[in-house]
Order: structure tokens, then C-alpha cells, then sequence
């Protein structure tokens, strides 16, 4: 329990002076991969997608950790990488009248 009250605390100091969190709506077009943390699991964006098909998935619910980009005028994903790939995959299968299914966005995804 010590490490995570410690960690905890370690973190909190580190965000003093910034902006506080805020929930917001964000476009997903305005939404970008931050690469810098770690690479896209296929196999996990597939479980993602396999719980929008079988609706198990609460979309109004998805929540992403972001930080905006000045430069590109979009918001990295620093935490929901592969929730944002996923949803991505699966609005781009419902837009395209196909029924969404697992594999369809393998493509897309980079590990």
C-alpha cells in the first residue's frame, strides 16, 4: 500500500502547476496516437472491438487521458491508445455500411 501512496504522491507533485483535468467531449477526428508511450496490441484492439460488436462496449463511457499538441492542433492520446484504435476501426466499418468485424482492421493497426 506504500508504494502506491507513494507513487501517488510522487505524481501529484509532478502535476503541480498545470491545468487541472477536465472532462470534456473531443472529436474523434481531433484525437491522434502518441507513439512516444508504447506500441498498439493488435490482439487487444480486437478484444476492444469484439466487445462493441457483442455491445458489451459503453461508447459515451470511453474516457482518454490527452494532451494538446500546438503544432498539429490535435490531442494526443497518452493514456487509451488502443481504446481510440479501436473505436476508429469500428466507426469506420459502421460508416462504410460493412458489418463490423474482427480482423477487418488489422491493416490499420501498427504494433
Amino acid at each position: 500500500m506504500e508504494i502506491v501512496k507513494s507513487r501517488f504522491v510522487r505524481s501529484s507533485a509532478e502535476l503541480e502547476g498545470h491545468p487541472a483535468v477536465a472532462t470534456r467531449r473531443i472529436k474523434l477526428a481531433d484525437l491522434i496516437h502518441d507513439a512516444t508511450i508504447r506500441g498498439i496490441n493488435a490482439s487487444y484492439v480486437e478484444e476492444i472491438i469484439s466487445a462493441m460488436i457483442t455491445k458489451k462496449w459503453q461508447h459515451d463511457q470511453t474516457l482518454f487521458t490527452v494532451r494538446y499538441d500546438r503544432k498539429t492542433e490535435k490531442y494526443l492520446v497518452l493514456d487509451g491508445n488502443h481504446r481510440l484504435e479501436a473505436t476508429i476501426c469500428f466507426k469506420t466499418q459502421v460508416g462504410q455500411k460493412k458489418e463490423p468485424k474482427m480482423g477487418n482492421c488489422r491493416k490499420r493497426v501498427k504494433c
